[in-house]
């Protein structure tokens, strides 16, 4: 095996040594996508609109922050990361 594809899987292992593609999505996860899913398809009034925005917000920092501190690998780690990263930047823009 290729010293690149042996870095690519180990990007996916556990510190266990286990291969960890996709997992249960985990309750904060579940919450960001229903409110980003609500947003989309409902319309509220302003007030609630932007009520259901910042929910939607944190739900996203917090899911994105727990990926990248105590994600189970290296892609779990950089998914958060890059999430948090287009979130914020979304934020500040």
């Amino acid at each position: 095996m290729g010293r690149s594809k042996q870095h690519i899987i180990a990007i996916f292992k556990d510190r266990h040594g286990d291969v960890i593609i996709g997992q249960r999505p985990n309750a904060v996860l579940v919450v960001w996508i229903t409110l980003v899913v609500v947003r989309l398809f409902a319309s509220a009034p302003p007030a609630l609109d932007e009520v259901l925005g910042w929910a939607t917000f944190f739900a996203g920092l917090t899911w994105s922050a727990l990926e990248l501190f105590w994600g189970v690998n290296m892609f779990r780690h950089l998914l958060g990361g890059v999430v948090l990263v287009i979130l914020l930047s979304r934020f500040f823009m």
